[in-house]
């Protein structure tokens, strides 16, 4: 017998569930969804929302906007043909009047905010937000490609002569730069999730500094530099991954190159397939190393497009592959609940040739604790026990990659700040 409180609701994919009349709200099937502002709804409220944005997309419009300050992206997981140089030119062009009432994009928010920039000389800030895999990391892509080629029409329209081909020349080299920056950091920083090949675990702070701000010179703003800072790595991933997941990419770049170069793979002491106990879902699957090997082939360039010495290359390397083989010393119970290292274990070994360290400084790290006598302020080392000890391993795993990420942040940093940002530049911020 049905219950005429409940409605009985079939979704897109032909699941049914039921809803009481007091939680649902009916809309008008003939409602306008044509506009992508939502404040343009004659009964703006959550189902109309929802209904509007999801009608847009199967539009194939993932653009919406709430006024001119918010814009929603529903992530297509697909490429659409709606960033080219056109629709650069496009929001790039349009006058003030027209810009407000053109189609919610990306862009638009973006040139929204460099026109501000422009027309104030005040600081514009640009905060990305939404759950894994809604597309921050792609939007951001996207806002710092604009800003960048929208700069160069800056430019090009308030200089002339040697004058525009000098700053044109020094804009190019940092503008590569920070579009650079972003890959590199995806690779130690992004790993894949259950709803995210490429999902970002850590927050970003993004700021591009432009100079030529004065009065006079408001009509010319050339990027002079950027800085990031990083916030909440997620490093319990070091250690382990659920499920499906992965670890961060830059450990199976590693392996796909030491699966294609036997020399690569003994420096770095590794071997393709074997099973890291810090690395997840490994196996045959070629289109995966392909990708993985592409991957560190541009992770090569852009390193050196960055300006990371060869030297500095090697350790970043050494760091991973050394995390990789600590992750699988065997650890052994001792007498009295102490812990050892298994005799003659090839990975312990391997760590201390890629860490640079003794054995007694490795063996103490993960056998033992350190504790300060308040008498004579001197430590005293304390064994622990098996299972405190495999702890100690990797927490020793995850100190090391968060401090390698942290300078890694640094040297980025330096690559991207430029040699002449003044206190009184402003700054666009992307936050994220």
């Amino acid at each position: 017998k049905k219950d005429p409180s409940l409605y009985e609701i079939q979704d897109d994919e032909g699941t049914t569930f039921k809803l009481k009349n007091s939680e649902f709200s009916k809309i008008s099937s003939n409602i306008d969804c044509s506009s992508g502002d939502l404040l343009t709804l004659e009964d703006l409220n959550q189902q109309t929302l929802l209904h509007n944005v999801r009608k847009r997309f199967q539009s194939q419009k993932i653009y919406s906007s709430i006024g001119t300050p918010i814009l929603i992206a529903v992530n297509p997981y697909k490429k659409y043909n709606i960033y080219d140089s056109y629709m650069k030119a496009r929001f790039a062009t349009a006058t003030r009047e027209n810009l407000s009432i053109i189609t919610p994009h990306i862009f638009k928010t973006a040139e929204i905010s460099f026109r501000n920039l422009l027309e104030t000389g005040k600081s514009q800030n640009i905060i990305i937000t939404g759950e894994s895999g809604a597309g921050k990391t792609e939007s951001t892509k996207f806002i710092l490609d604009y800003i960048a080629s929208r700069e160069k029409k800056s430019l090009s329209a308030s200089s002339s002569g040697e004058r525009l081909e000098e700053d044109q020349a020094k804009m190019d080299t940092l503008e590569k730069r920070i579009l650079l920056a972003n890959p590199v950091l995806e690779a130690f920083g992004n790993a894949k999730t259950v709803r995210n090949d490429n999902s970002s675990r850590f927050g970003k702070y993004i700021e591009i500094y432009f100079g030529g701000a004065s009065e006079l010179q408001r009509r010319k703003l050339i990027i002079k530099g950027a800085r990031i800072n990083n916030y909440l790595l997620e490093n319990s991933r070091i250690d382990g991954q659920a499920g499906n997941e992965r670890n961060y990419h830059i450990f199976y770049n590693l392996l796909a190159k030491s699966k294609e170069n036997l020399e690569f793979a003994q420096r770095y002491k590794l071997e393709f397939l074997k099973t890291y106990n810090c690395v997840n879902t490994l196996n045959e699957n070629h289109d995966l190393w392909n990708a993985k090997k592409l991957e560190f082939e541009n992770l090569m360039e852009n390193f050196d497009a960055l300006e990371f010495t060869k030297s500095e290359v090697y350790d970043i390397f050494r760091i991973i592959s050394g995390i990789m083989n600590l992750s699988n010393i065997e650890i052994i119970a001792a007498k009295n609940n102490a812990s050892d290292i298994q005799e003659n274990d090839q990975f312990f070994e391997h760590c201390l040739e890629l860490f640079g360290l003794s054995k007694k400084v490795l063996k103490n790290l993960i056998c033992f604790k350190s504790i300060k006598d308040p008498m004579t302020q001197k430590f005293i080392e304390i064994p622990v026990s098996q299972d405190q000890a495999k702890i100690n391993r990797n927490t020793v795993s995850k100190m090391i990659y968060s401090q390698m990420f942290d300078w890694l942040i640094f040297k980025v940093n330096m690559s991207i700040s430029g040699n002449d940002i003044q206190s009184n530049d402003v700054k666009n911020t992307l936050f994220y």
